[in-house]
């Protein structure tokens, strides 16, 4: 079995010391009398500067999010010889909810003893810690976290009275964001942390030696997994949920170490259920790079490591790749699916979108399509068709395909498309915005694009007097060459007809 040893800190070690052959047992000591023993018990941040930091917190309120005393919480007190159980006081009602909190319980100390304390509560094997390798988490209960976040104390009996417990993490806390971008809802299954190699330990024992005190982990695996019921955690669309899990924080876990997350789930496809999962990889360092640096780039017990999780399409299902930089268009659904996904994108000048050869035609009927707000790079059709496209303006806003084009647009298509133009907020004669099929406002390049049998419906009752209309595009400030229009109306709301242009 392998195993590791580390030295912590002197900050737990009180007068009385074990040596390292009596690490459960104290030599001498009497029986005191039985009582009611009270201590105050806190929690020690991993720095003195971040002491009200909400990552140093021990213990998970009911929104799981908050780390704090929960007022059933109950500390094990052991003196190497008898136990016992104190409590959170009982008129502690969590508001305000503290990291430093008195305790109370029976006990049978003798005066001048030292005692070891323990969250969560122990009754057997006082110096050795575990952990699972897969834990649960329902939708209506709170993370197991409270049976994993394992802490430790010292202190000194002073007349029914425990000097106060500070309180270190023995584990650190893995955070998942898991949110559902996919655009039905999903059953969220589990989320698993894995590592090429057996780098998460299960097992910790504690020893003094002198005046340290060892930790030496061992059995360790390759992953750790969260698991929700079999039915799974329904998440909508857009929807979140926040995970936790408890880990030993061990020098093993390199800043090169790799790490995956993976997060499966399951969501309806022809009325069947199917099993799909999402996943990011990357090394402690990619991940966690601006936190670790802090701490000499190690995991530290006591804080949380937070990473987001999406379910999300997967390429085929997206409808789009990405080939050595440049976004392949492979349907209709990915066309909308690249906006959907890529939209903060569209504003970079290195962007490249290319419609597959293959295509003749993106057969836009089932979609409703908002302009892209600025698109500064290269969209080149490849000589398709986008058509029946509908096209929805926002209230005081230019409307297009694009709204206000920056790079290239060319090789295009567009037939069968409707451009509702919402001029309601734009002060009458505003030369500055203006509406079209292919863009608002132009100033890039439009090359080689056709329009057919395509629609301009203005909704306020102003027609164009709030802005500018034209066919392809609204306003031109810089170059549109050997493009065409077969035929487009402007009508207003109602649907008569205001113009008729061809050329």
């Amino acid at each position: 079995m392998k195993t590791y040893i580390y030295n912590i800190g002197v900050g737990l070690l009180i007068t009385a010391s074990l040596s390292s052959c009596q690490e459960e047992t104290f030599d001498g000591l009497k029986k005191g009398s039985q009582g009611e023993f009270t201590t105050i018990a806190s929690i020690k941040p991993y720095s003195e500067s971040d002491r009200s930091n909400t990552n140093s917190r021990a213990n998970v309120q009911n929104d799981g999010r908050t780390f704090y005393w929960n007022k059933e919480d109950k500390i094990t007190l052991w003196d190497g010889n008898t136990d016992a159980v104190l409590t959170a006081i009982k008129n502690y009602t969590e508001e305000p909810v503290s990291s430093s909190i008195p305790f109370t319980g029976e006990a049978n100390f003798e005066n001048g003893a030292s005692v070891w304390a323990f969250y969560p509560e122990k009754n057997s094997d006082y110096m050795k810690f575990s952990l699972s390798d897969n834990y649960t988490q329902n939708e209506n209960s709170k993370p197991q976290l409270q049976s994993s976040m394992h802490m430790l104390a010292k202190g000194t009996v002073n007349d029914k009275k425990i000097s106060s417990l500070e309180f270190q993490h023995l584990t650190a806390i893995y955070q998942f964001n898991v949110t559902n971008i996919r655009p039905e809802s999903v059953k969220i299954k589990s989320v698993t942390v894995t590592s090429n190699h057996a780098i998460f330990s299960k097992a910790l024992s504690v020893s003094q030696e002198g005046d340290k005190l060892n930790k030496e982990y061992s059995d360790f695996t390759k992953s750790l997994s969260l698991t929700t019921t079999q039915d799974g955690l329904s998440l909508g669309n857009g929807k979140s949920s926040v995970w936790y899990m408890n880990f030993f924080p061990t020098e093993n876990m390199t800043p090169d170490t790799q790490l995956t997350f993976t997060v499966k789930f399951t969501t309806t496809v022809d009325n069947n259920e199917v099993e799909k999962s999402t996943e990011i990889t990357g090394s402690i360092k990619e991940l966690y790079g601006d936190k670790l640096a802090i701490d000499g780039n190690k995991y530290v017990a006591g804080k949380r490591y937070k990473v987001n999780l999406y379910a999300q399409l997967n390429d085929e299902e997206k409808g789009y790749t990405v080939e050595e930089g440049e976004y392949i268009v492979n349907s209709a659904e990915g066309l909308k699916n690249l906006y959907l996904y890529e939209n903060e994108q569209f504003g970079n000048p290195d962007m490249k979108i290319k419609i597959n050869n293959k295509l003749k035609s993106l057969d836009m009927a089932n979609y409703s399509w908002t302009p892209i707000e600025k698109f500064a790079g290269i969209f080149d059709g490849n000589g398709a068709t986008i058509k029946n496209m509908t096209i929805n303006g926002v209230e005081g806003k230019m409307t297009g395909f694009i709204a206000n084009n920056t790079g290239t647009l060319k090789n295009l298509k567009f037939d069968n498309v409707t451009c509702n133009v919402n001029n309601k907020g734009l002060s009458e004669g505003k030369g500055s915005t203006g509406n079209g099929i292919v863009c608002s406002i132009n100033n890039g390049n439009i090359l080689n694009c056709e329009l057919s049998n395509c629609t301009l419906k203005v909704e306020a009752d102003n027609a164009g007097k709030g802005s500018s209309l034209g066919g392809l595009v609204g306003i031109n400030n810089n170059n549109v060459e050997k493009c065409s229009i077969n035929v487009i109306k402007i009508t207003n709301k109602s649907g008569s007809t205001i113009q008729t242009s061809t050329g």
